[in-house]
């Protein structure tokens, strides 16, 4: 099974806040990004998006829906090293775990089939995430990067991750 695939159903989001869509983009004809772009490349968004919104977000938060019209990345196609990848996929986790699903009878690969629906959810905790960046944005004229972070204390992550894995602990 190919790794999934990065999408959004928010493209004019990412085409205001990221300078490129890939690495090799305009980067490599002038050495450096604009300064009006707050981030260099869409998973980069992406990472960021899904962490504020998993962390501002449950399940029963989300309407799953088939919006998600642009690709942006295959995430295997990222170093197994790189910290976007390895947070994309921890989240993806956390996600598959959270879900109480009923699988289908007549589903032969149940692992496969969680985890799909898993990343249907990230796909929306990832554009919701971006939507509540851009609309700081637009209150505060500017991307407050160590405002969204502070936010993200282990409090908040604690509180999360207690209502994430209720079932498992």
């Amino acid at each position: 099974m190919p790794s999934p695939m990065i999408r959004t159903g928010r493209q004019d989001i990412y085409n205001t806040l990221v300078a490129s869509t890939s690495e090799e983009d305009d980067e490599e004809e002038t050495g450096d990004i604009p300064s009006e772009f707050v981030f260099d490349y869409q998973y980069e968004l992406f990472s960021l998006g899904l962490v504020v919104g998993f962390l501002n977000n449950t399940p029963d938060d989300l309407t799953v829906t088939d919006d998600k019209g642009q690709d942006i990345l295959r995430i295997g196609t990222l170093s197994e090293s790189n910290e976007h990848r390895q947070s994309v996929e921890f989240l993806h986790q956390l996600a598959k775990m959270e879900l109480s699903l009923e699988v289908p009878d007549d589903v032969d690969e149940v692992d496969e089939w969680l985890s799909s629906r898993a990343w249907e959810h990230v796909l929306e905790y990832a554009d919701e995430g971006i939507t509540e960046i851009e609309s700081d944005i637009e209150v505060q004229e500017d991307f407050d990067f160590l405002r969204t972070i502070t936010e993200m204390d282990s409090d908040a992550w604690q509180e999360r991750l207690e209502v994430a894995l209720a079932d498992h602990i």
